[in-house]
């Protein structure tokens, strides 16, 4: 909840596309990154007195951003005659590596790493009033994972003890989604 002074963000991005066969297309992407602040003071409240307790901290991961984001596809176009010809499927997948929930690089304080797996379907087609229609099935999570992408945290001391609170925001488990394209 701070500005700090000193910070810097560096990594690599990669992206990859192959298509071994007219109807399989396989895809990657990738970020590497390191995101640190050289030092901050943390301020926890201690409620029984209205003082405040300043921890430094050196060396930490900025908070939100995790080291490594991954994607993945295979999409497959298996029909190439007759009224299927236009239909498609892709499994999708994505990694997002340990995020923490503020500045103090604290297990204790952070989102675990997820996967999750999606699968796509999709068929167009023309008709006289349209010139392209399509209807997508999205299928999220279909591994049904557990996971939050967001949250915060709060620390705090009270008698002789501080006190972490986490507050996470869990997304959608096993989902899907119906979606239709025109175009005229």
């Amino acid at each position: 909840r701070v500005n700090v002074p000193k910070s810097y963000r560096a990594g690599l991005e990669a992206e990859a596309a192959w298509k071994p066969l007219p109807w399989l297309v396989l895809n990657a992407n990738a970020t590497f990154s390191q995101n640190k602040i050289e030092s901050f003071t943390e301020y926890v409240d201690n409620y029984d007195d209205n003082s405040q307790l300043s921890i430094e901290h050196k060396n930490t991961d900025i908070a939100f951003s995790p080291n490594l984001i991954a994607a993945g596809g295979v999409s497959f176009s298996p029909f190439k005659q007759g009224t299927w010809k236009a239909f498609s499927a892709e499994i999708l997948g994505k990694y997002v590596s340990r995020q923490y929930l503020d500045n103090t690089s604290n297990n204790g304080r952070s989102l675990d790493p997820y996967a999750l797996c999606d699968l796509r379907l999709r068929y167009t087609f023309s008709t006289k009033s349209f010139k392209e229609m399509g209807l997508t099935l999205l299928l999220n999570n279909v591994l049904n994972k557990q996971y939050e992408s967001n949250g915060y945290t709060y620390s705090y001391i009270s008698g002789t003890a501080t006190t972490t609170q986490n507050f996470y925001f869990p997304q959608a488990s096993f989902n899907c989604m119906l979606g239709l394209s025109l175009k005229w």
